[in-house]
């Protein structure tokens, strides 16, 4: 049972010793672990404070592309990037390119109209969608709250 459950929709109460666990990048600055280096970046399950102590390792990857932003590890290469990758190749089949956290750019990669829209939590955002939507695109529907 997680501590989210049974919290009003008005408001989250988060225990004062607790910190908040989201996706983000971190920079390792000591570890015994083998996979993880003093100086590594890497991107996965950590706390939204400035230090953390991290005993799990199976949610943490190194970063592959220093090329790119640090942003990118939270966005198209991470879990909405992911989660838009999953939806294009088994639900919406889309073929000309694989969106990355498409609810923030969706503007951007459809000025006129939506194509395709993979809908995870309904509300506003999918009224806009459906006022959008191209004749006959396509909505993959995920999950409502």
């Amino acid at each position: 049972m997680s501590w989210w459950e049974g919290v009003g929709q008005t408001r989250l109460l988060i225990a004062p010793v607790l910190s908040i666990n989201l996706l983000g990048v971190t920079k390792v600055l000591d570890s015994g672990h083998p996979n993880f280096k003093k100086d590594d970046l890497v991107w996965g399950s950590t706390g939204w404070q400035e230090y953390s102590l991290i005993t799990d390792f199976q949610h943490l990857f190194k970063t592959q592309h220093t090329d790119v932003p640090l942003s990118y590890y939270t966005s198209i290469l991470g879990m909405p990037g992911l989660t838009a990758h999953a939806g294009d190749m088994r639900f919406a089949l889309l073929r000309k390119a694989i969106m990355s956290s498409f609810q923030q750019i969706l503007g951007q990669l459809f000025p006129e109209h939506i194509d395709i829209y993979i809908d995870n939590v309904g509300g506003k955002m999918l009224d806009a969608v459906l006022l959008n939507i191209r004749a006959h695109g396509r909505i993959a529907v995920c999950g409502m709250i």
